[in-house]
């Protein structure tokens, strides 16, 4: 037999051309979907703005637990932060000198006039060069020593240049590592990591650098004045700076309230003007006691202003804060009275007996009396008070990001993945791939959520075929085929569930607007009427040669401010009285009783409103003109007079208010020295916390485990705490399948031979020997296949769209058989799953072939084995949509 050359055929061909394709296109397009877990030894990448915001992907929030990594730790050291700080210290020298040009005198009481001019030279030396366009050299160049900073140790400036300029550092914690930089560099750090079996957390944390300049000053400054500043105490502060000048404070306070309550631009009142006077001429003579404690104050001055304490904070230790205090021993002796009264009544009451005795409640006032717990429930609330305050200002650090890690197992990290979704950027992030593996687990993460903000995540899921689309829709193809046979109207429903199946998915969420048509409601215009007088109303023929005379008699009646004002016309031989008007300008100013005030202002009217003659027609309205227009003339110009004549009085209201305040001010200097709780003893230490709340963190949530193959969709969401609408929306969704090592496929090949098949059959039929001839290349088969990398059969994606590893989830080994004939046809190779369920097939197709011995027409002998008959190549469905296709279940 002629042997024939092998050919592989156009088929082959195509499935070579095929494969090629899909590994040019897996090199193009690379990763995506879930990341896995970070591996042990890797280097976690984080780069953060100066805000805290991460920039960066770090591939995966997720460790090995118990691996060990690296950090890369990279934060912008924002130069702004150099700058708030100086116009932060500047705003406060430009205070204190503003308050040093009004209420310098206070400071007086205490320190001489040059020491405060020294005070105002070094704080408009600061403020001028912290201004200047370039601080740091202006600060350099700089002749003045700054002596009001600090203690004398001569050097002020040095000290000044380490905490606010030329030395200033920015400092950056994470974890137990800590870093300063420059402002307005970038801080570049490797830290090392080890991750723990359980959620870790990477704390990044900066200083505050006016609190920490605040800090650092008072922690060097107290240093000098330890000895004065540590032996200190509540009690002996007034043997040690002075007496107590509360009394004169709130008698200050009282006379100006009541002056406000008394709602006059005058103080009529001749009592409380001598109180008044009595007031403002008391001095205080505070003892220039306790120099030290005073030169301590002074180094503060430009701080506190003109408000000089002996604890410049808002906060001390508790200890330092004494048990009893002097304005509440009234309150505690009101208590105490009241306890004793009350266990008074219980003792003496006529029903008390041991039956009826109620013995909780006398326990309790017995108690409270013996424990004094009043006293302590007082001091229990300043120590509360005070560890608010000492808690709010030695924030020094802030939590400017916190990134969590999930700790996986070594055993699972193949398993695991996570998918990244960014708030700080409309949370776009990485997106699901088409399908999952049931045996995965997806946790999805929310990076850069503020403090203010709150993500949610909703999911829902619904169980689908676990076959591709494409499959599914063959499967549809062939229940019409299929149905058609069993009638019209069957076969009809086929049709439409292939519409259904095939039908374009639509991705885009529609939505409805509606317009609400409001109308406009007109508003009527308010109306208004002027009165006037027309002169042909009244129009009468005027008497020859009458005149208009206005007398004015401006006098203090029987009751005190009424003025009066006299109208008479005359003609050449008549004299009228037209009108007497009473003016009350007084009483509606509350100055009815104001005797010494109406005196003053009668006698000035008097000077100003001389009586005038005008000439008229004599005609009644115009008489009525006339005296009006005088009237309102008189009006104004008594009013006038009276604002005038209040302005320059020294009993003027709104003068005395302002100088009591003055005067309170004096006192609260000095109280501020002497009293609590304005009055506290300095701390020990100002120390350096750390606000825990971070400005920027991460967010995670593990999705519900799918059994089956579904359809999971998941609904992201940021919303500000405060709202319940959300900031940020984003919807997403996948697909879940069960991953399958097996599948079966039944399809049509076609077989490229090796050589000329000869392959009979002969069989005794009547005596005779019948041969039939089996040389068909086409041929109908079915298989298993064998996928390595187990197969996702819900994935609709073809192929040459598979990325990365999924790729070889579509390649698997085959052996089969194919039709007829099937023990006489075996074949082995391998497939590709163009879609799933949609199979391109290629390998060697074998042969059973039978030899015979004939002798005188007869089958003497016959031997069968098996070779190779030559390669195929054919496309494969899954057997189902196969025999609904054809047509061979309905048969």
């Amino acid at each position: 037999m002629k042997k024939t050359p092998f050919s592989p055929g156009p088929m082959a061909m195509l499935l070579l051309l095929l494969l090629v394709g899909i590994f040019h296109s897996n090199l193009l397009v690379g990763q995506s979907g879930g990341r896995l877990p970070l591996r042990p030894g890797d280097t976690i990448e984080i780069e953060l703005d100066s805000t805290g915001r991460m920039k960066n992907d770090p591939g995966s929030f997720a460790m090995v637990a118990g691996g060990n990594y690296t950090i890369h730790l990279c934060v912008d050291l924002p130069e702004s932060k150099r700058k708030e700080l100086w116009d932060y210290v500047a705003g406060i020298c430009d205070k204190t000198l503003k308050d040093l040009d009004k209420n310098a005198q206070n400071l007086l009481t205490f320190y001489s006039k040059a020491k405060i001019d020294e005070i105002k030279k070094d704080c408009k030396e600061l403020r001028d060069i912290l201004k200047s366009d370039h601080p740091l050299q202006a600060f350099s160049a700089s002749k003045c020593d700054f002596r009001s900073f600090y203690s004398s140790d001569n050097h002020q400036k040095q000290l000044l240049d380490e905490i606010l300029f030329s030395q200033l550092k920015i400092t950056v914690r994470c974890g137990d590592s800590v870093f300063t930089g420059s402002p307005g560099s970038i801080l570049d750090k490797m830290v090392p990591y080890t991750a723990t079996s359980v959620e870790g957390k990477i704390k990044i944390e900066m200083d505050d650098l006016k609190k920490q300049f605040i800090r650092a000053y008072y922690n060097r400054s107290r240093q000098g004045f330890a000895d004065i500043l540590n032996t200190l105490t509540y009690s002996n502060i007034n043997t040690i700076l002075g007496r107590n000048v509360s009394a004169e404070r709130d008698s200050a306070v009282a006379l100006a309230t009541a002056i406000k309550d008394l709602k006059s631009p005058l103080i009529c009142d001749d009592e409380m003007w001598n109180h008044y006077q009595q007031l403002m001429k008391a001095t205080t003579n505070v003892a220039q006691t306790g120099n030290r404690a005073l030169d301590w104050m002074y180094h503060w001055i430009w701080y506190t202003g003109t408000t000089i304490r002996l604890n410049p904070l808002s906060f001390t230790d508790e200890a330092l804060i004494p048990e009893d205090i002097e304005p509440e021993k009234e309150q505690v002796n009101d208590y105490n009275n009241y306890l004793n009264h009350t266990i008074s009544l219980m003792q003496k009451s006529a029903s008390l007996s041991p039956a009826n005795l109620d013995y909780k409640t006398m326990n309790s006032l017995l108690d409270q009396r013996s424990s004094n717990s009043y006293k302590t429930t007082l001091h229990d609330k300043r120590v509360a008070e005070n560890a608010g305050r000492a808690k709010s200002e030695q924030l020094i650090f802030s939590t400017i990001n916190r990134t969590s890690f999930r700790s996986v197992d070594k055993k699972k990290s193949d398993d695991y993945q996570q998918y990244i979704y960014d708030a700080a950027n409309s949370l776009k992030g990485n997106s699901f791939p088409e399908v999952i593996s049931t045996e995965k687990t997806i946790d999805i993460v929310i990076v850069n959520l503020t403090d203010q903000q709150d993500a949610a995540i909703k999911e829902d899921s619904h169980t689908i075929d676990d076959r591709s689309s494409t499959a599914g829709d063959i499967a549809a193809i062939g229940d019409v085929f299929s149905e058609a046979f069993t009638g019209g109207s069957a076969a009809q429903k086929s049709i439409a569930a292939i519409e259904k199946s095939l039908k374009a998915k639509d991705y885009q969420n529609s939505y409805k607007f509606q317009r609400t048509e409001t109308s406009i409601k007109e508003v009527e215009s308010a109306k208004y009427y002027n009165a006037f007088y027309t002169s042909n109303d009244t129009l009468v023929a005027p008497p020859p040669g009458l005149t208009t005379k206005l007398n004015y008699t401006i006098s203090s009646l029987e009751r005190n401010g009424i003025i009066l004002l006299t109208l008479t016309i005359s003609g050449n031989e008549t004299s009228e009285k037209i009108s007497n008007q009473t003016i009350r300008l007084l009483d509606s100013m509350g100055l009815e009783d104001c005797k010494f005030f109406q005196t003053i202002v009668l006698n000035d009217l008097k000077k100003k409103v001389p009586s005038r003659i005008i000439t008229g027609t004599g005609n009644k309205l115009e008489i009525d003109r006339i005296f009006d227009n005088e009237l309102n003339r008189w009006d104004s110009i008594a009013k006038a007079t009276i604002k005038a004549l209040i302005a320059k009085s020294s009993r003027n209201t709104l003068t005395v208010v302002q100088q009591l305040k003055q005067k309170v001010a004096e006192l609260d200097l000095q109280a501020g020295l002497f009293e609590y709780p304005r009055y506290l003893l300095p701390p020990a230490a100002y120390k350096a916390n750390n606000d825990t709340t971070p400005a920027y963190r991460n967010f995670f949530h593990v999705m519900n485990e799918q059994t089956k193959a579904s359809k999971v969709s998941l609904d992201l969401s940021v919303k500000q705490q405060k709202d319940s609408v959300p900031l940020i929306h984003f919807r997403d969704n996948y697909k879940v399948s069960s991953p399958h090592h097996f599948t079966a496929s039944v399809g049509l090949i076609c077989v490229f031979p090796f050589d000329k098949m000869n392959r009979t059959t002969a069989t005794m039929e009547n005596g005779t020997i019948k041969v039939d001839r089996d040389d068909s290349r086409f041929r109908v088969f079915a298989g298993l296949h064998y996928h390595i990398k187990k197969i996702l059969l819900a994935d609709d994606r073809p192929v040459w769209k598979l990325r990365g590893n999924e790729l070889w989830s579509r390649f698997s080994g085959f052996a089969g058989v194919s039709f007829p004939d099937p023990l006489y046809n075996p074949m082995t190779g391998i497939s590709c799953d163009i879609w799933t369920g949609v199979k391109a097939n290629t390998g060697v197709q074998w042969y059973r072939y039978t030899s015979y011995r004939v002798l005188n027409n007869q089958l003497q002998e016959e031997k069968s084995q098996y070779g190779f008959r030559g390669l195929y190549v054919g496309l494969s469905i899954e057997p189902v949509s196969f025999a609904k296709l054809i047509g061979l279940i309905n048969f």
